[in-house]
């Protein structure tokens, strides 16, 4: 009698500790804190269309490992002209299907190491702000217009605990933010 009654305790024991894994996996991967801060060139263009080329001159998913995981994002700051409008968008690739980005906060700021100037914010820190799209394997997604002085051609980009959705592990994940290639 008492060994049954230990057995069932044992049964129940695992039964709860096994529904319990993927709640506790998918908390980890969600709680990953992705934090980058690089430095951008500014690209000046003249018109929409050269605007568009640049936006589309990325890796396509062709390009891309089926096996890979990995999410690549490139923050590019296009210039409007000799105008001081700018506009921040995120150009990604990645082997599956990439629907949003989630961020605390994206900062564009100078490159000084004391208070540098912010040119941009978009995020309180603290709750994420969610930028969607339709998904894709390659893209960009436009982030927001702001001023910078004509005579800066790089500024710092800096992101707190950004993401990317994969829908095909249904989760959002960390994925890796670079310097953009220069554009001639």
């Amino acid at each position: 009698m008492k060994a049954t009654r230990h057995v069932y305790r044992f049964l129940l024991a695992l039964f709860v500790a096994l529904s319990l894994t993927p709640i506790t996996a998918f908390a980890e991967v969600a709680s990953q804190q992705n934090d980058a801060e690089i430095d951008i060139p500014i690209i000046t263009v003249d018109n929409a269309m050269e605007a568009q080329s640049i936006l589309e001159s990325q890796s396509t998913a062709s390009e891309i490992s089926a096996q890979a995981v990995a999410i690549h994002v490139n923050p590019v700051v296009i210039r409007s002209g000799f105008s001081t409008h700018c506009e921040l968008y995120l150009r990604w690739s990645s082997a599956d299907l990439i629907n949003s980005f989630r961020a605390k906060n994206i900062r564009i700021s100078a490159q000084g190491l004391l208070n540098p100037t912010e040119y941009a914010s978009w995020g309180d820190g603290v709750s994420y702000r969610y930028y969607g799209f339709t998904a894709a394997n390659a893209g960009s997604k436009f982030v927001g217009g702001f001023s910078i002085p004509t005579d800066v051609s790089t500024v710092r980009f800096t992101a707190v605990d950004f993401q990317a959705f994969d829908m095909r592990l249904a989760t959002w994940v960390s994925s890796s933010i670079s310097t953009p290639v220069a554009v001639n």
